[in-house]
């Protein structure tokens, strides 16, 4: 009896814990990413195992009313532990699946305490203070988001004392917060309104005004994320809902009629307020040309679709989309690098989980909509109201999850669990499993806990170890802190390819010659280290040419081609070959790979390379070549028709670029909206367009006609232009300009402005989990005039347009 009374104890003292620590870790800025820093990563693991222990505890402790059909989430859960065993990185890929563990946990420890409480009962009050409590830890993360969407706001939209201007742009101003990106912040209030919604109903007085302000602010929230998926969510629920009033018959038909009419007339609504979709229904022609994202997600469903054929059954493992899409990369129509996530629920679920996953996810899935139906027939009551209210919940969400996988956030998986635990609890006639069972399952459950918690021990100790090697700046303690981490964890090539990485750079600050030679050498060994554990790292590959390049340039070559099968499309890594064929004197070659960097990165062709030897010379045979390339893309079958309007464009305003003719209207088909408009303009006012989009375009056109104050115009901007920037403004400004379209195409010989920069990929650390240090370093050398940069690139053609499969037919293309 005592022990089972300081089991409930300790159950009640962790379970209030763990609520303050979600309701923390939820309305921080960004809450999604800081899980990814040290120590909020081992608090936030700790709470997703919270459940699991709790659960065990419970079925331990009170080994009734566990039904049949909750056993789903067993065979669910056994589902994830087969993929992530199987997986390429077990270790990373149960991190993954934590989140997937303790959500299913904690549905089903909600399903069993509603179900064994007198909370349960049909007309029981008891489920009031709770349900506010509920209610109260969705509206704080609505709050900070709030607060962190004005900030930003405030800070960098301009000042303005018209209100119309000002609210216009607020509503430009996508709101990522509090969770750190639109998807999740419009997906959140899908599962916060029907519960104030709920609230609104059953509560009285001042309490039910305290819900319709939460709900305003869930609204606004809503709106604010601009998302497509939310939207399409959002009219589901109103849909259901009907279905719901429809069925229980508490309205009349005429009742019916005015409702049906307000939701057509709310959902019109909606869909106005987002332009994508707006734009879809009034130019469904538009669908057909898609942007620069529509092409990302379109990247996304085919390389998922490749990818999931490659592993039908039981999928890659939870968390390896990173580092399997690099694999199908080149096969598709452009998009990202590498994908954190694909965009898509079911798609998702299948290349993590293979069909094992989805038959449980459908299974599930039933079992929801069955209990729903028998909460939608219960007796009234407080806690029938919130039951059907989160089931409206889940079906908005599982039309947002099509559009986006967000079972990654612990304060989403939260929720979802929650609400899904609630529907599950519905009254029914089943008889439960016996005890002897349950409490198997108990066992069972605590074991796997335990399991899991011993297995991520090791994990901590690399994540301190790899933030400590960034709390100093004397570059031989972060090299010795980042050995220890490498030690700690001798299979994780992020670490490894981080401590190489840390080294080429040091190397390039050494001043002795031997040392530098040596750090080279035991980076290059590192980063070689880290293709045996994982071939597919294209920026390894690169890294590795970039560090052989000055001593063997054959050897610098097989990584660039390495690099190159992986993202034919990269920038810089065809500069990288083109180096290596010059060494060797292989003109031909190092026209052909120049030519193709121009294709994979146009801004290239305004390259300060080309104004000194021996790239100067070799100008002339690299655009022809280009042109040869785009006229041969624009051939394959292998381009797709809609891919084919930007690549005329990029071969036109490569064209003009170089002193030629504007693109013709035909041409401008494929440019960006503000690119028409200029390029039109254009023609139209002889290389000076009038009425410039952007106030820096404006400024500097001035600065053209009144060169003596041109200084003092440029200043004003704001935001103001680089120093560099600066410079080659007025170096250009200081010789004679015709027109506006000659000073935006003109190089500076004297290199004035000319910038050298090192960057760093910095979603490579999203990709891994870990956003304690900085992304990977790029060892390619980047340099850049800074005047083209910020004037001129916004008229550029986009990046990677060209798809993967045509860039490798022209790089294996015989030469002419």
């Amino acid at each position: 009896m005592k022990n089972s009374a300081l089991i409930s104890a300790l159950m009640k003292a962790g379970g209030v814990v763990c609520i303050a620590l979600l309701i923390v870790l939820s309305v921080l800025p960004n809450a999604s990413t800081l899980l990814f820093t040290w120590p909020l990563v081992f608090y936030g693991q700790l709470l997703l195992l919270v459940p699991i222990i709790l659960l065990g505890l419970e079925l331990i402790k009170q080994p009734t009313g566990w039904r049949r059909e909750w056993t789903t989430l067993g065979l669910m859960a056994l589902v994830i532990g087969i993929s992530v065993v199987f997986s390429r990185r077990p270790a990373f890929s149960l991190e993954a699946a934590l989140f997937l563990f303790s959500g299913l946990a904690w549905c089903g420890l909600v399903a069993l305490r509603v179900s064994t409480t007198e909370n349960s009962k049909a007309g029981s009050d008891l489920w009031l203070l709770p349900s506010r409590l509920i209610g109260l830890a969705f509206f704080l993360p609505l709050l900070a988001g709030l607060a962190y969407w004005l900030r930003d706001w405030n800070e960098y939209a301009a000042p303005t004392n018209n209100i119309l201007s000002a609210l216009q742009s607020l509503s430009a101003h996508r709101n990522q917060y509090p969770f750190g990106h639109w998807n999740y912040t419009g997906g959140f209030p899908l599962l916060a309104l029907p519960w104030f919604g709920s609230q609104i109903l059953i509560e009285r007085k001042r309490w039910r005004a305290v819900w319709l302000a939460f709900a305003i602010v869930g609204i606004v929230i809503f709106f604010s994320a601009y998302s497509r998926g939310a939207v399409l969510g959002a009219m589901a629920i109103m849909a259901m809902g009907v279905c719901v009033v429809i069925y229980s018959k508490i309205i009349t038909k005429r009742q019916v009629t005015l409702l049906a009419i307000a939701v057509i007339a709310i959902a019109s609504g909606l869909l106005a307020s987002n332009a994508r979709l707006r734009t879809a229904i009034v130019s469904p022609a538009s669908i057909f040309q898609p942007n620069e994202g529509d092409v990302q997600r379109i990247a996304m469903l085919q390389g998922g679709w490749l990818l999931a054929k490659k592993s039908p059954w039981i999928g890659h493992g939870p968390g390896m989309t990173p580092f399997i899409f690099p694999e199908v990369r080149a096969q598709l129509d452009g998009g990202v690098e590498t994908a954190f996530q694909l965009h898509n629920g079911p798609l998702q679920l299948w290349v993590d989980h293979g069909i094992l996953g989805l038959l449980c996810a459908t299974a599930f899935a039933a079992i929801l909509l069955r209990s729903a139906l028998h909460w939608l027939k219960a007796p009234p009551s407080t806690l029938r109201t919130f039951a059907l209210a989160s089931a409206l919940s889940l079906v908005g969400y599982f039309v947002m999850f099509v559009t986006d996988y967000q079972l990654n956030v612990v304060a989403l998986v939260a929720a979802l669990g929650l609400q899904a635990g609630l529907v599950l609890a519905a009254p029914t006639n089943n008889p439960p499993i016996t005890k002897a069972g349950t409490r198997w399952f108990g066992f069972a459950m605590m074991a796997t806990g335990t399991a899991i918690l011993i297995v991520l021990i090791p994990a901590w100790r690399a994540r301190q170890s790899y933030w400590t090697a960034w709390t100093t700046d004397q570059p031989a303690e972060t090299l010795a802190m980042l050995e220890r981490t490498v030690e700690l964890a001798p299979r994780n090539p992020y670490y490894l390819n981080q401590l190489a990485l840390r080294r080429a750079r040091i190397s390039e600050k050494t001043s002795d010659v031997a040392t530098a030679s040596a750090l080279r050498t035991q980076a290059r060994a590192e980063l070689a280290h880290s293709i045996a554990l994982d071939p597919a790292q294209e920026p390894i590959h690169a890294s590795l040419g970039w560090l052989w390049l000055s001593e063997d340039p054959k050897r610098a070559e097989v990584h660039f081609r390495a690099a190159v099968v992986l993202l034919p499309d990269r920038d810089t890594v065809h500069l990288g070959l083109a180096l290596c064929r010059l060494a060797q004197n292989d003109q031909p070659g190092t026209v052909r790979e120049l030519a193709l960097e121009c294709l994979a990165n146009p801004l290239f062709v305004a390259s300060p390379f080309w104004t000194q030897e021996p790239f100067l010379s070799l100008r002339a045979g690299t655009m022809a070549q280009l042109f040869k390339d785009y006229a041969h893309a624009l051939q394959l079958p292998a381009t797709p028709e809609w891919r084919k309007p930007q690549l005329t464009y990029a071969s036109a305003f490569v064209r003009w670029w170089l002193g030629g003719e504007p693109p013709s209207t035909d041409e401008l088909k494929g440019a960006l909206p503000y690119q028409q408009q200029f390029m039109e303009q254009l023609t139209a006012h002889n290389q000076t367009p009038s009425g410039l989009i952007f106030p820096s375009w404006r400024l500097l056109d001035q600065a053209r006609l009144n060169p003596a104050q041109a200084e003092t115009i440029l200043r004003s901007a704001k935001p103001q232009p680089s120093d560099q920037a600066l410079a080659g403004a007025l170096a250009r400004l200081s010789r004679p300009t015709t027109d506006f379209a000659t000073l935006l195409r003109s190089a500076e010989p004297t290199h004035i402005g000319i910038v050298s920069n090192q960057i760093t990929r910095g979603h490579y650390s999203i990709m891994n989990n870990i956003l304690d240090g900085p992304g990977y370093e790029d060892l390619a050398p980047r340099i850049t005039d800074a005047f083209t940069t910020e004037y001129a690139a916004p008229i550029f053609p986009l990046r990677s347009a060209i798809p993967g499969p045509v860039m490798q037919n022209l790089i294996l293309r015989p030469r002419d």
